[in-house]
C-alpha cells in the first residue's frame, strides 16, 4: 500500500505526540511519587520526634525508680555497707545513661527497624545534655536528637534538634527513708482544766524511761504532729542533760493547737531524717528570745540604758546546737535595762527567764524582770521615759520619801548616795520618773531570801492585776523541784503591757555590776498546767513513695497506718541528694523535700 507524503508526515506527528505525552505522564508520575515520599518522610520524622517527646518523661521516671531500687537492693544485700550512690554526679550519670539506653534500645531501634521494613533507612543519635529541676518533684530534661531519614526516591530529611521535656515524678520509691527509717511515738497531753486551751504551750520531758536516745541522739530529727496531721511547733530548751541526780533529761515545749477541757489529746512524736533541727521558740511562745539571733537586741528590744552585747552562755542549758549565746550588760550603769518592742495582749500569762548577776559591792545578783511597762510614760525625758514594776533579786531603792535616781544634765542617771538604800531581798518594786530629773524607786513587797551570784530561773504568774513570783536554781528546774510562790502583790495601777530586763543596781565607777539573761519567754496561763504521758518510738513499716501532693486522705505508704507525704523545703536534700545519701541539699539544681504527714 502506497502512502502519500502528507499521510506519512501525519503518522509521524501522531507517533511523536504519543511519545511526548507518555514521557510527560511518566515525569509527572515520578514527581508525584517523590512528593509522596517526601510527605511520608515528613510524617515519619514527626512521628520520630513525637516518640521522643512523649516517652522521655516516662522513661526518666522509670530510670529514677530503678536507681531507688538499686540503693534498696544494695542495703538489703549488705546492711552494714554504704548503699547510696557515691555522689550526686554519679547519681546523675546513672540517670543520664539509663535514660539514653532505654530511649535508644526500646524506642529508636524499634522505629528504625519498622522504617527499614518499609524501605527507608535511618541514622540517629540521642543524648541527654543536662538534668535540672524546676520544683521539688519536677525535672527538666535537656537533650539532643539527630536523625537522617532516606527514602527509595532519594528524598532525605536530616535534623539536629536541641530541646527539653519536663518529667514529674510519679510514685517513685523513697530509698533514703527506707534505709534511714522514720520512728513514731505518741504523747498523750491531758488538759485538767474546765475550759478548752487553744495554741497552748505544753512542757514535755524526755528521759531514759520514756525515750530511746539511740534513735534520736541529738534531737535534731524530731518533728511533732497533731491528730489531724498538722505540724506542731516546738522548742528544745534542754537536750540530754546528765548529772549525779539525773540521767539523760531533755525538756521541750510544744504549741498544741487545741486541747478540749478535761480531755486527753494525742500528739505524734516523729524521728526522721535528715537531722535538721526545727526547734523554734518564736513559733511556740507568745513572746520569746533565746538570744541566739545576733539581731534580736535591736529587733525585739529597745535599749534604755547600758551597753548590751551577746556572750557565750555557761549555764546548764548551754548547747552548741540549741543554746550557745546569751545577752549581757557588763559594767552596767544604774538601772541598765532594755524594754521589749512588742507588748502582750493577754490578761493572764507566765513569764520565765534565766538570769545571773555579779556585783563588786554586794553578794546579790541585782537582776530584775520588768512588767506592766509603759516605754513612754514621761516621753520628754530621755534618761528614764519608762515606768514599770519589777521582780528583782536585791538592789537599790529610795531611802524614805527621797528619790534615789537622779539626772543632773538630762543625759545620764546617777544614784544619790544620800538618798538610796541597798537591800538583799526578793522584792516587787515600782519604778517610774517623777519628773525630768528624778526617778522614784520603791518596793511594794519583799521577801527575805538569800539569792547569790549564780544562774537562777525567774518565774512570774501575772493573773490580771496580781503578780506571783519565785526564783530557783536551774538544776531545781530540771529536776522539777520548783518552790511555792515566794512573793505576791496586786498592782492597782499597771502602766502598760511591755516587758523589761535589766539590773536593779549598777554604777558608773565605784562598783562593777554585770548582768546576764537567757531564754526569755512569755506563755499562756492556765490554773492547772497540762500533763503528758509519753509512749516510746517505734519504727514505721513499709516503703514510702515520693509523689506530688494529691487529694487529702490519699495513702502513699505500703504497710503503714501513717499517711506520709512530702513538701518542698529549702535546706533539705533533693531527690538526687537523697540517692547519694546526703542529709542536706548539695546539688545546686535541686529542690529540697521534707517528709511530713502523720495521721
Amino acid at each position: 500500500m502506497y502512502l502519500s507524503q502528507s499521510t506519512t508526515t501525519l503518522v509521524l506527528l501522531l507517533l511523536l505526540t504519543a511519545t511526548l505525552t507518555y514521557n510527560t505522564l511518566d515525569l509527572q508520575k515520578n514527581q508525584v511519587l517523590t512528593e509522596m515520599e517526601a510527605s511520608s518522610i515528613d510524617l515519619k520524622s514527626s512521628s520520630l520526634e513525637h516518640v521522643i517527646e512523649s516517652s522521655l518523661p516516662n522513661v526518666f521516671n522509670r530510670v529514677l525508680n530503678d536507681a531507688e531500687l538499686e540503693v534498696i537492693d544494695n542495703y538489703n544485700n549488705n546492711p552494714s555497707g554504704d548503699p547510696f550512690f557515691e555522689s550526686t554526679n554519679y547519681t546523675l550519670a546513672y540517670l543520664k545513661n539509663g535514660t539514653e539506653d532505654i530511649i535508644v534500645k526500646d524506642y529508636l531501634e524499634n522505629v528504625s527497624e519498622e522504617y527499614s521494613n518499609l524501605g527507608y533507612t535511618i541514622d540517629y543519635n540521642f543524648s541527654m545534655t543536662n538534668i535540672t529541676m524546676v520544683d521539688g518533684f519536677t525535672f527538666k530534661l535537656d537533650y539532643d536528637l539527630y536523625y537522617k531519614i532516606q527514602g527509595n526516591k532519594g528524598v532525605i530529611k536530616e535534623e539536629n534538634i536541641s530541646s527539653f521535656q519536663y518529667s514529674t515524678v510519679k510514685t517513685v520509691l523513697d530509698a533514703y527513708h527506707y534505709i534511714k527509717p522514720t520512728y513514731v511515738g505518741v504523747i498523750n497531753v491531758s488538759n485538767p482544766n474546765a475550759e478548752t486551751l487553744y495554741d497552748f504551750q505544753v512542757k514535755v520531758v524526755f528521759n531514759d524511761s520514756n525515750f530511746d536516745y539511740s534513735i534520736e541522739p541529738t534531737g535534731e530529727g524530731l518533728r511533732f504532729f497533731d491528730e489531724d496531721g498538722n505540724y506542731v511547733p516546738y522548742w528544745i530548751e534542754l537536750w540530754d542533760y546528765t548529772d549525779g541526780d539525773n540521767d539523760r533529761t531533755s525538756i521541750l515545749w510544744l504549741n498544741v493547737p487545741e486541747m478540749a477541757a478535761n480531755t486527753n489529746t494525742s500528739i505524734y512524736i516523729v524521728s526522721t531524717y535528715p537531722k535538721i533541727s526545727e526547734s523554734n521558740g518564736n513559733l511556740v511562745f507568745e513572746m520569746f528570745d533565746d538570744f541566739e539571733d545576733s539581731n534580736s537586741i535591736y529587733s525585739k528590744w529597745n535599749i534604755f540604758q547600758g551597753d548590751w552585747t551577746y556572750g557565750t552562755t555557761s549555764d546548764v542549758f548551754s548547747s552548741t546546737t540549741y543554746n550557745s549565746k546569751m545577752v549581757q550588760c557588763l559594767s552596767a550603769e544604774p538601772v541598765s535595762r532594755m524594754i521589749s518592742t512588742d507588748n502582750i495582749t493577754l490578761d493572764s500569762y507566765t513569764i520565765e527567764v534565766d538570769a545571773r548577776g555579779t556585783s563588786s559591792n554586794t553578794n546579790t545578783p541585782n537582776t530584775m524582770v520588768g512588767y506592766f511597762a509603759d516605754p513612754q510614760y514621761l516621753a520628754e525625758t530621755t534618761t528614764h521615759p519608762d515606768a514599770f514594776y519589777t521582780f528583782e533579786l536585791g538592789g537599790r531603792e529610795d531611802d524614805g520619801s527621797l528619790t534615789s535616781l537622779e539626772t543632773y544634765d538630762g543625759t545620764q542617771l546617777y544614784w544619790d548616795p544620800e538618798e538610796y538604800a541597798t537591800y538583799a531581798d526578793l522584792a516587787i518594786v515600782n519604778q517610774y520618773p517623777v519628773d525630768y530629773y528624778n526617778v522614784h524607786r520603791a518596793d511594794l513587797d519583799y521577801s527575805s531570801q538569800n539569792p547569790s551570784e549564780i544562774w537562777y530561773r525567774l518565774k512570774l504568774n501575772v493573773i490580771e492585776d496580781t503578780v506571783y513570783g519565785m526564783y530557783f536554781t536551774q538544776l531545781d528546774y530540771i529536776n522539777n523541784n520548783e518552790p511555792d510562790w515566794m512573793i505576791t502583790e496586786t498592782i492597782s495601777n499597771p502602766y502598760g503591757s511591755y516587758f523589761e530586763l535589766g539590773t536593779s543596781f549598777g554604777d558608773h565607777s565605784s562598783y562593777t555590776q554585770n548582768i546576764y539573761f537567757d531564754n526569755f519567754r512569755v506563755r499562756k496561763y492556765a490554773s492547772i498546767e497540762p500533763t503528758t504521758n509519753i509512749y516510746s518510738l517505734s519504727k514505721t513499716v513499709g516503703i514510702n513513695y515520693i509523689t506530688p501532693p494529691k487529694a487529702e486522705g490519699t495513702k502513699y505508704v505500703l504497710g503503714s497506718d501513717y499517711n506520709l507525704y512530702y513538701e518542698e523545703a529549702d535546706t533539705y536534700p533533693s531527690i538526687i541528694d537523697m540517692l547519694a545519701g546526703e542529709d542536706s541539699k548539695s546539688w545546686e539544681y535541686g529542690y529540697g523535700l521534707k517528709l511530713k504527714g502523720y495521721q
